[in-house]
């Protein structure tokens, strides 16, 4: 994949971000089939499974909806600390290695969910796996948009949009599935969808491996030569011609930018340009 220029490359960085972002849809849906587990429901003790009739099966009845609840807000509070923290890290470390932070969050909190046995473990699994998806939450967007070109973020948006519901249709349909195995009370109903998650991040993982980092994040390092070598693949054109012209004008923006990045906020409000020319 390091033989990647142009148009091609910015294909596959939209496909490998397009794995975080289905996570992150899958993630969202993963907890409505979980809830009517018969299983799921006696195990963290949230109320009891009745069977209704071969139409129906077992259905559940909550009596702890605060138990219910707390399960599912307390991710939220590990994807907020998590992109508190990814930030930081990713201005320190680069967006890579941020993302593989995050993954490996991800992948014990997954592990630590689909073999829960009790309350409290599932409240420290579920804290685990939002801290990763936090992290993803904050960098992928950033990293996707630092290395596109500005006429193709917005098909990356569309992309991000579609795959994020497709995350969570997925999640439901897996569900639906897995209620008609066995009489619809065993355990695979809802740790085998909490494991799944693990499918994309691997993947993720993977192709992190051969992605060029943000030329932003290198330059704001110092490290200028990475960085053009990073711009020369990504505005490589047709026809062997690299648009030179353009990669220093890129590269010097992102220059400025770093030189006074102590006034990023009041730019937003007051776009001074001094200093360009």
């Amino acid at each position: 994949m390091s033989d990647l220029k142009g148009k091609k490359l910015y294909y596959v960085i939209n496909a490998v971000a397009g794995l975080a972002i289905f996570f992150f849809g899958y993630d969202q849906g993963m907890m409505g089939g979980v809830n009517t587990s018969p299983d799921y429901v006696e195990t963290m003790g949230l109320g009891y499974s009745k069977y209704e009739g071969e139409s129906e099966g077992y259905v559940v009845t909550i009596t702890q909806s605060a138990r219910q609840g707390g399960i599912v807000s307390i991710y939220y509070l590990g994807t907020l600390i998590g992109c508190i923290i990814a930030g930081v890290t990713g201005d320190r470390l680069g967006r890579l290695k941020t993302m593989m932070i995050g993954c490996f969050w991800v992948l014990l909190g997954a592990a630590l969910q689909c073999s829960s046995q009790n309350l409290a473990w599932m409240l420290c699994a579920r804290v685990i796996n939002g801290i990763g998806t936090g992290y993803l939450n904050a960098i992928v967007p950033v990293w996707s948009a630092e290395v596109a070109t500005h006429t193709s973020r917005g098909a990356f948006i569309a992309l991000e949009f579609t795959l994020n519901i497709f995350g969570v249709v997925v999640a439901y349909w897996i569900e639906f599935g897995l209620g008609f195995v066995g009489d619809g009370r065993s355990q695979v109903r809802w740790r085998f969808p909490i494991a799944f998650q693990i499918v994309p991040v691997l993947g993720f993982m993977l192709a992190l491996r051969w992605m060029p980092e943000s030329p932003r994040w290198l330059v704001k390092e110092g490290r200028l030569e990475e960085a053009q070598s990073v711009l020369r693949r990504l505005r490589w054109v047709e026809r062997n011609e690299l648009t030179e012209k353009n990669v220093l004008q890129v590269l010097r923006v992102m220059i400025f930018q770093r030189d006074c990045w102590w006034r990023s906020w009041s730019m937003m409000y007051f776009a001074s340009t001094r200093g360009m020319s």
